[in-house]
């Protein structure tokens, strides 16, 4: 078993602040891959193991045991634009943010949850 002091700890998520976030899940899975290989334990059978496919279907059930479903909509450009515009005066983005189609796609999300949710 590997141990770390709290120092050791705090030295290994100030490194992590200086990876890009789009890739720090990849740096810290093979800096725990690395960790783990330290243990002399083989590491557990991980994503990459599985197909695309396989990885997939789990996050879809995963999503769904949540309670989550995928909703696809369609809107006009014009739609959009007002609502990518509203979030970021509302504060829910940055304009830096708005051009991310995924978090514009969850904050629309959480939107329609909101209204669900006043409504019922």
């Amino acid at each position: 078993m590997l141990a770390f002091t709290d120092s050791a700890l705090a030295r290994l998520c100030i490194a992590a602040t200086r990876v890009d976030p789009r890739e720090r899940g990849a740096w810290l899975e093979a800096m725990a891959a690395k960790l783990e290989a330290l243990c002399g334990e083989p590491p557990p059978a991980g994503e990459a193991d599985r197909s695309p496919e396989a990885r997939r279907k789990a996050l879809q059930r995963e999503r769904e045991d949540n309670d989550l479903y995928r909703c696809e909509l369609w809107l006009s450009g014009g739609a959009l634009q007002r609502l990518t515009a509203q979030f970021i005066l509302d504060g829910w983005l940055t304009a830096d943010q708005a051009d991310d189609h995924a978090r514009v796609e969850k904050a629309i999300a959480f939107l329609l949850e909101q209204h669900a949710h006043a409504s019922g």
